[in-house]
C-alpha cells in the first residue's frame, strides 16, 4: 500500500542535516504574544535510516545575535524516535517553543537544529553550518497591537 504524502507547508528550505535528517517545510506564524506559546508544524523526511536519536532544537535570536527564547524536545514528545525512522519516510510534528512573559517585543529570527542529547553533538550541514535560519517572528507584548 502506498501512503500519501502530507500536503507541503510554507516554508520548503530543503535543508539536509547530517546526510541523514531533511528538514523539508514549515510553518512559522508571523506574529506570537511574549507569555505564550509558538507552535510551528514541521516536516522532516529520513535521507537515511538515522543511526542516533536525535533532539531537535529551535533557538530564537534576538537582533544582537543572544539567544531569547528556546524548544528542544525530540520527535513526537519522544514517542517516535528518530533511530525508529526508515530511509524516505515523512515524519509530520509540531514544535511548541514557549515564549517567556518578559521577552522584549521585536523581531526574532528562529533556528533550528538537531543534536544528540548524550553528547551535544549537532548535526551538520553540507556547508558546515550546525542550524538552519529557519524564518523570522515577532513576539509582541500581551494585549498589543
Amino acid at each position: 500500500g502506498q501512503v500519501a504524502l502530507p500536503p507541503p507547508l510554507p516554508l520548503q528550505p530543503n535543508a539536509v542535516f547530517g546526510n541523514t535528517i531533511r528538514l523539508l517545510g514549515a510553518d512559522v506564524p508571523a506574529r506570537v504574544v511574549a507569555g505564550s506559546s509558538l507552535t510551528i508544524p514541521v516536516q522532516w523526511q529520513a535521507v537515511s535510516s538515522p543511526p542516533a536519536d536525535y533532539t531537535v532544537f529551535v533557538h530564537a535570536l534576538d537582533s544582537n545575535g543572544s539567544l531569547a527564547f528556546q524548544f528542544d524536545g525530540r520527535p513526537h514528545a519522544g514517542k517516535l524516535p528518530t533511530t525508529d525512522w526508515v530511509a524516505g519516510q515523512v515524519v509530520t510534528d509540531s514544535l511548541t517553543v514557549a515564549v517567556p512573559a518578559g521577552t522584549p517585543p521585536g523581531a526574532y529570527r528562529l533556528m533550528v537544529g538537531l543534536y544528540q542529547l548524550q553528547t551535544g553533538a549537532r548535526l551538520s550541514l553540507p556547508d558546515g553550518r550546525t542550524e538552519y535560519p529557519l524564518s523570522t517572528v515577532t513576539v509582541i507584548a500581551p494585549g498589543g497591537a
